[in-house]
């Protein structure tokens, strides 16, 4: 009986293809994988839109140009959870095709985030992959990070780690680093002013029996999520975000697999708020889902929240949009 032969790997193709031989078109899926680094077939046509084969062949040019521009990343393994159905590829860009997008959009090469957890980089670009599709035919505006850092002071754009910055708690330094950075703009033609909404995202793997970091621990140089969240509301006390954003108000946005996850979060955000004095409404909370461009401009987060009647504190969890 003849040995089973093993599944040949695929290589690249021979083609006498350039990089002047790209259009628009393959450098806007450039643009994508510079903003969100790993990012399936799916994800990238969530944004790009179109006939799904002709953005296969366009990725297939990407990777077998000779150095490719694109790269693939392995389907990431995760311990007791069963592999059900075909997943589209996983792509990412290569150093020449991150030099390309950065000339391409005529911002400088920042130091971004280069993921390592391909799990946690791809629940990231879950929820961004439609959110840049839904703004790319809505009229809402999403500024990536790499263009708000690029937008900043030279001493700022330089900075090692331009997407963090540091907070001095309990007579210790403290970095934070949100998963991701971004900015939604919505015009308001009837005031003619447009909304400016800036969002820091916090990607939460734990839930539904997979591990993450604790909710909570009682050593704050320890990481925990009750640390992410007191860092957040000392950042707006203290007004860094306007300082190194330039705007005035911000939301964190947690997601995360489990409801249960969610309520422990609430009742931090609720003892912080009251202990440190920031509202706790810039935390919005929901589950990991099948988000999709139709649905998650509208969709309801959880929310925890203080209100004012009449001389009357009202407290209590309440449904919002992302920019309502």
């Amino acid at each position: 009986m003849p040995l089973q032969q093993s599944k040949k790997h695929y290589t690249r193709a021979q083609t006498s293809a350039t990089f002047d031989n790209l259009t628009d078109y393959h450098l806007q899926i450039l643009v994508f994988l510079m903003r969100h680094r790993l990012a399936r077939t799916s994800h990238i046509h969530m944004f790009m839109g179109g006939e799904l084969d002709y953005l296969r062949r366009s990725m297939r040019l990407l990777f077998d140009l000779d150095p490719p521009l694109v790269m693939r990343r392995k389907e990431p393994y995760i311990k007791g959870q069963r592999v059900e159905g075909s997943h589209s590829k996983i792509h990412e860009p290569t150093e020449l095709g991150l030099s390309a997008a950065t000339t391409y959009l005529g911002i400088p090469e920042q130091s971004a985030d280069n993921p390592i957890r391909t799990d946690h980089a791809l629940l990231r670009t879950a929820f961004l992959a439609p959110l840049e599709g839904a703004c790319f035919e809505d009229t809402y505006r999403y500024i990536d990070a790499t263009e708000i850092i690029a937008a900043q002071p030279k001493n700022r754009r330089t900075n090692p780690n331009p997407y963090s910055w540091e907070l001095f708690v309990n007579k210790q330094n403290h970095v934070l680093v949100p998963d991701k950075i971004f900015i939604l703009e919505h015009p308001r033609p009837h005031t003619g002013t447009t909304k400016r909404g800036l969002f820091f995202l916090e990607i939460d793997t734990g839930g539904r029996g997979h591990k993450s970091e604790p909710i909570e621990r009682s050593d704050l140089r320890q990481s925990s999520i009750a640390k992410k969240i007191l860092l957040y509301g000392l950042t707006y006390v203290r007004k860094i975000h306007a300082k190194h954003f330039r705007v005035d108000n911000f939301r964190v946005l947690i997601i995360t697999r489990g409801s249960d996850r969610i309520d422990h979060m609430i009742e931090v955000v609720k003892r912080y708020s009251a202990i440190h004095g920031f509202p706790p409404s810039i935390f919005h909370f929901t589950e990991h889902q099948d988000f999709t461009p139709d649905t998650i401009l509208t969709m309801p987060w959880r929310v925890y929240r203080r209100k004012r009647i009449q001389d009357i504190v009202a407290e209590g969890e309440v449904a919002r949009t992302l920019i309502d």
